[in-house]
């Protein structure tokens, strides 16, 4: 009951509003590295984020394989600050399951899926923010340098849309620039959180904003959403 209860209330916190998922952020912006130490709500929601990929990876481990069908959207190096989607494709999945690692391999040629952890506590992006959320403080340096800043609360709608049992969660990625952080990755995932449902822990939708290989004033755009 007192876990029902919880999300009750963590999914009244998800505001509802447009369908369409687009992206409306400049990448480029500098940042100073100004670590504090996240609050109670963000800790809370990050955690039933957490506990749901926990129960997902488990429940994985006692299948032989899993299917997961997307519809794909990318675009290399374009100019412009919103997400332009480029031609859609559906892209049959499959699971490859090396606990404590899950992959979605290409149904038709076995080669990595453009994301390619299904995301997990132990795994994938989701690994570090799943670590230590105790003491946890945000942003946070990671070993290679660059820093991670994280949210599930203040997404516009316009960029991660909830819909019914789900929570969006955002991930930024600064890389360093003397003193600061210069923010080259903004990602969105979306996760199904009603226990009831097959795809419990999943995303349902992702996508990815990056100017990483790009030249300047570009960025390459990545968007999958889960079809079934």
């Amino acid at each position: 009951m007192n876990k029902i209860i919880l999300l009750t209330v963590l999914f009244a916190s998800f505001g509802c509003g447009n369908d369409n998922m687009k992206v409306n952020n400049l990448l480029g912006e500098t940042r100073a590295f100004s670590p504090a130490v996240m609050n109670d709500a963000e800790r809370t929601r990050l955690t039933t984020i957490c506990q749901a990929l926990t129960a997902k990876a488990q429940a994985l481990t006692q299948t032989n394989s899993q299917n997961l069908s997307f519809s794909v959207s990318q675009r290399e190096c374009s100019a412009g600050a919103g997400f332009l989607a480029g031609s859609v494709v559906t892209v049959p999945t499959t699971i490859v399951s090396n606990p404590p690692e899950f992959k979605l391999r290409r149904a038709d040629n076995g080669n990595p899926f453009v994301y390619a952890d299904v995301e997990t506590a132990e795994s994938g992006i989701m690994r570090t923010v799943c670590s230590d959320l105790a003491t946890a403080t945000n942003p946070r340096r990671l070993d290679n340098g660059t820093s991670l800043w994280v949210t599930t609360s203040d997404i516009s709608t316009t960029d991660c849309n909830p819909k019914g049992n789900e929570f969006c969660i955002q991930i930024e990625t600064g890389t360093p620039n003397g003193e600061n952080f210069d923010i080259t990755t903004r990602e969105w995932m979306k996760f199904q959180m009603d226990p009831a449902l097959p795809r419990f822990g999943f995303f349902t939708e992702r996508k990815t904003l990056t100017n990483a290989l790009c030249g300047l004033n570009l960025s390459s755009q990545t968007q999958a959403i889960l079809i079934q």
